[in-house]
């Protein structure tokens, strides 16, 4: 994926890298080659990690349903861990971001 960078305004592919924080907190993050203005992309911890691994095997589920009904059940659910793993997430960064 190519970005540009706030820092020094030149476009660059994305490289996502891995620092893990303690405490099973992992931040993703990627860097400009140009300048190496760090941008974070996501904090999450075991429990944010479970949220996802949940919607994307609702996800299948639900492509592979034939029931409307239920369906639209499974898609409630995504759409209520989706938003507690937001919470979760934002109060990741907020605690982190600056480590």
């Amino acid at each position: 994926m190519n970005v540009n960078c706030t820092g020094c305004q030149k476009d660059f592919d994305i490289t996502l890298k891995e620092k893990k924080h303690g405490k099973g907190i992992i931040e993703t993050y990627f860097v400009c080659p140009h300048c190496s203005t760090r941008f974070s992309a996501a904090f999450t911890n075991t429990r944010s990690r479970k949220i996802q691994k949940q919607i994307r095997k609702l996800w299948d589920e639900i492509r592979g349903c034939g029931n409307v009904k239920l369906a639209e059940h499974k898609k409630e659910k995504i759409d209520k861990l989706t938003e507690e793993n937001k919470q979760i997430m934002s109060k990741l960064k907020e605690e982190y971001a600056s480590k």
